[in-house]
């Protein structure tokens, strides 16, 4: 599933988005900690799936991994940067970095 399609999934019909909450909870599972590489989140996320929707959708959980991938920059100094870039790589038409 693409980022685009998995947030539009998510505001389709469900008064509360889980997705990013439920991101933010399995990077802290995962021990993610800033400074770190976008390689170094994706190897902690491992497998780990989060319920990114709680409507009728046919896919409501992906791997948290997956939705590091789209992110266009390779390093982060900080979480505001780590999400920013995130939000960037995840909305439909963000300004990109």
């Amino acid at each position: 599933m693409a980022m685009n399609e998995y947030f539009m999934i998510s505001d389709k019909k469900c008064g509360y988005r889980a997705d990013v909450h439920n991101f933010h909870k399995a990077m802290e599972k995962a021990n993610v900690a800033f400074p770190c590489a976008k390689s170094e989140v994706i190897s902690k996320l491992g497998n780990a799936k989060i319920q990114v929707d709680y409507s009728d959708a046919e896919e409501p959980f992906v791997e948290a991994a997956s939705l590091v991938v789209p992110i266009k920059l390779d390093f982060f100094r900080n979480g505001a940067e780590f999400y920013n870039a995130f939000f960037a790589a995840c909305v439909p038409n963000a300004v990109q970095f």
